[in-house]
């Protein structure tokens, strides 16, 4: 496995900074969305017909009737234009009644994404409910 090396101070804090704007602030659970098109000749056309994907209306959280929408890192996308990796924010705050809605599981948690192009739906297992409510009151 090739490892980069990189040794000189500033493209070091280069990496850290890029890195350092990947994770989630207070209240916030951070993902990574890959759009995996493996069929060479469509992954222009598949990508473009997603575009406005990161809007911030069309992808959301869902915890029983609130939605928290993604906030997708800039410079991901253009108008015209949209990369097959997404970083995305959710601000889902340290609500006391949401937390524990996520580790008890009495409602319905699950990730939701409606757009023209695309749609989905899947459901969080309880084990990933658990971690994410665990997430959210790290301190």
């Amino acid at each position: 496995m090739p490892r980069e090396r990189i040794v000189k101070p500033d493209a070091v804090q280069q990496e850290i900074d890029v890195y350092n704007e990947l994770l989630p602030g207070d209240g916030e659970l951070s993902a990574t969305l890959l759009i995996e098109i493996t069929d060479e000749a469509r992954v222009r056309p598949e990508l473009d017909a997603l575009i406005g994907l990161t809007s911030g209306r069309h992808l959301w959280l869902e915890f029983g009737e609130r939605k928290v929408f993604g906030r997708f890192l800039e410079g991901q996308a253009r108008e015209d234009r949209i990369a097959a990796v997404q970083y995305v924010r959710f601000p889902v705050g340290r609500d006391g009644a949401t937390i524990a809605a996520l580790e008890s599981g009495t409602s319905p948690a699950s990730v939701v994404i409606e757009h023209p192009a695309y749609r989905a739906v899947a459901e969080l297992s309880p084990a990933a409910r658990r971690e994410l409510a665990r997430d959210l009151k790290v301190v």
